[in-house]
């Protein structure tokens, strides 16, 4: 996306500088070299997005309240 940069730089706070650093980490300090990474490394995103922030969630909002 050639205007990636452009809107992202347009975020609120300190958005941009984390949405640049979570690139900066995924396309070059933890890019995956060989197949065996990228399991790794999808079931790492996958564990972080299905299980760690639901359980978080759950924890911060609990079923009952």
């Amino acid at each position: 996306d050639s205007k990636f940069v452009e809107r992202t730089l347009r975020l609120a706070g300190t958005q941009p500088l984390e949405m640049l650093e979570a690139v900066q980490r995924s396309l070059v300090l933890q890019r995956p070299q060989t197949w065996a990474d990228c399991v790794t490394w999808a079931y790492h995103q996958w564990h972080i997005q299905y299980s760690d922030n639901i359980r978080q969630l759950l924890h911060n909002f609990p079923p009952e309240q």
